[in-house]
């Protein structure tokens, strides 16, 4: 986990330029899980993905001051993705046994902070994420930027979305798309569904 600084390769854009931040929540609970030792209350529970995923929020929120924020978090039911192909994400371990019980901790304290955040069984954050880009930037509402260090989010990129890697401080426009990817970000998912993605046990085109 990083503090979060104004990026040095995007002088024409800043966070704070964007009327509407979207943060990809569930990559910040695993970023925090994973970026802490083990932590625990007074009664044993769990804490450290709750602890990091608050300090990391509050960094964003004092970095940018949005004027709409809104969270989007995966769910444990099984998305349209799995059931078009049943080996999606096959090669994913569950959860580890002390996060789990943070997942509902952590809705809890978004909720007490009153920020907005959407669920939907059956959809990844990912998804939720894109519609929230797109009814942003329908809505008036851009500049958006999507706070995910998910290169599938590359994909959402144009002149009213970016897309903010706050571990690597990189934010990515058309042209840092390119350098990343090698292709622009319309092209993203034909040049995924070609050569496959391990991370999400997709094969992609033999040959």
């Amino acid at each position: 986990m990083n503090q979060v600084d104004t990026p040095a390769n995007s002088p024409k854009f800043r966070p704070r330029d964007a009327k509407t931040i979207l943060v990809d929540a569930s990559g910040y609970i695993f970023r925090a899980y994973y970026g802490l030792p083990s932590l625990t209350n007074r009664e044993g529970r769990p804490t450290q993905a709750t602890f990091g995923f608050l300090k990391m929020l509050g960094r964003l929120v004092q970095s940018v001051s949005p004027q709409r924020l809104v969270l989007a978090f995966d769910t444990a039911a099984p998305t349209f993705r799995k059931e078009f192909y049943s080996e999606y994400k096959a090669n994913r371990p569950p959860p580890p046994e002390d996060l789990i019980p943070q997942f509902e901790d952590i809705h809890t304290l978004v909720d007490l902070l009153g920020i907005a955040s959407v669920t939907m069984p059956g959809y990844e954050a990912d998804d939720i994420l894109a519609t929230l880009a797109q009814q942003a930037k329908t809505d008036g509402q851009g500049p958006v930027l999507v706070v995910s260090s998910d290169k599938d989010l590359l994909q959402l990129v144009n002149d009213d979305v970016q897309v903010w890697d706050t571990l690597k401080n990189v934010i990515y426009n058309d042209d840092e798309v390119i350098k990343k990817m090698g292709v622009g970000p319309r092209e993203i998912p034909d040049y995924l569904g070609l050569v496959g993605d391990s991370s999400d046990n997709i094969p992609g085109v033999s040959g």
